[in-house]
């Protein structure tokens, strides 16, 4: 499926549509619309990103990346005085 919609028989006035993805009920995009004749919408969940199979809430993976850059930045201090140490020693 890719996530398009139909509605049939919609005579128009205030609408609320809110879109889930498939198995995720937790997340979720909602909008309220007024229609007064047949269109399109499109409906985009901005604040989510897809990594390989799984959906990730963007600022969930800002802090995941965050996480790993420090862990990397302390693990590159920690082999660089390392070696600085064994020069200072021979």
């Amino acid at each position: 499926m890719d996530g398009t919609a139909t509605f049939n028989n919609v005579i128009g006035g205030s609408i609320q549509i809110i879109a889930y993805p498939v198995g995720i009920e937790n997340c979720y995009e909602a909008c309220n619309l007024q229609i007064q004749e047949p269109a399109n919408i499109h409906i985009k969940l901005e604040k989510y990103v897809l990594l390989g199979p799984l959906l990730i809430e963007v600022s969930h993976l800002t802090t995941l990346i965050l996480i790993l850059l420090t862990v990397i930045l302390f693990f590159s201090v920690e082999v660089y005085r390392k070696k600085n140490e064994h020069s200072v020693a021979s």
